[in-house]
This record gives structure tokens, sequence and C-alpha cells, in this order.
């Protein structure tokens, strides 16, 4: 099975530069900005199986509690 992120990234590379004017809010208006804004995001919310699992334990036994519930929040988001 291919993986969209990396067709995607290997997709854009090979995209001419163009010159734009970007902000932070430069997605809502131009599309190339918004598609990047969305594969940067899924590939940060990607996780393995075992990065799950190793992050299940130190949020379980390993961590302080302010550590812990970040490492929560980021499971939560990755489900």
């Amino acid at each position: 099975m291919s993986d969209i992120l990396a067709d995607y990234r290997e997709w854009r590379d090979q995209q001419a530069a163009r010159v734009s004017t970007h902000s932070g809010g430069c997605h809502m208006w131009h599309e190339r900005c918004m598609i990047d804004r969305l594969a940067d995001a899924l590939g940060r919310a990607r996780l393995t199986d075992a990065e799950r699992a190793a992050i299940q334990w130190f949020a379980h036994y390993g961590l302080p509690e302010r550590y812990a519930a970040a490492l929560r929040g980021l499971l939560e988001r990755t489900k």
C-alpha cells in the first residue's frame, strides 16, 4: 500500500517554486498552503503501535503528572 504522505512530499518536491506572499492565514487563500498544512498535521499525528505502547507505559508508570497528561492528550488526538 502506498504511503500518501510520502507520495505527497515527493510530488511537492518536484513542483516548480513559485513566488507568492504568505502569512499565518494564507492557507485560507492558497490551496497549496492548505495542503501543506494538512500533510504536516497528518505527519505529526501518526504514531506506530510501538510508539503508542511506549507513551502509554510512560504516561502510566514513569512521568510526572504534567508530562503524563500531555502524553494522554497526544494519544487522544491520534486515535
